[in-house]
């Protein structure tokens, strides 16, 4: 069997067999540059729709997280506030317990000082008064030498 002669005429250049081109006019042209343009623009459009709801739905959100946040942030401050009151209750009942033992020590201590210094001025006094007595003995007592107040060779 033989085979058909292979046709290259379409192959060749400026044959009128070749690949027909269509020309078209500037306006289709025009138009489906258009449509195009306004194709893109819409595509645009929804995305930067869609950008502005996640933007917006993102500064809800963040928002949201921020009150959330200062609410747990004054929650912890107001539970520090008030374990820190009871701190400082605690703390100044023991120095006032501290301070007042102290100044009874003191008083005692100042007590005990002034019966030692009362203690002591007593036995000053009684010693003077027993080295008085003992003098005024001592004046009474003395008694004459025999041989008339003379002194002896």
């Amino acid at each position: 069997e033989l085979l058909p002669p292979f046709d290259i005429s379409a192959l060749k250049r400026g044959s009128d067999t070749a690949g027909t081109v269509q020309h078209r006019d500037f306006a289709d042209i025009q138009l489906e540059e258009d449509a195009a343009a306004e194709d893109r623009m819409a595509r645009f459009a929804d995305f930067l729709a869609d950008w502005e709801r996640r933007v917006a739905a993102d500064k809800r959100a963040r928002s949201e997280e921020n009150r959330a946040y200062l609410e747990f942030v004054q929650a912890l401050q107001r539970r520090t506030d008030a374990y820190r009151q009871t701190y400082f209750r605690a703390r100044e009942a023991y120095r006032r317990r501290c301070l007042l033992a102290e100044r009874e020590r003191q008083r005692l201590l100042a007590e005990a000082a002034a019966v030692e210094v009362a203690a002591a001025a007593a036995a000053a006094e009684a010693a003077k008064a027993e080295k008085k007595r003992q003098l005024q003995e001592a004046k009474r007592g003395k008694k004459r030498s025999p041989s008339g107040g003379k002194a002896r060779k």
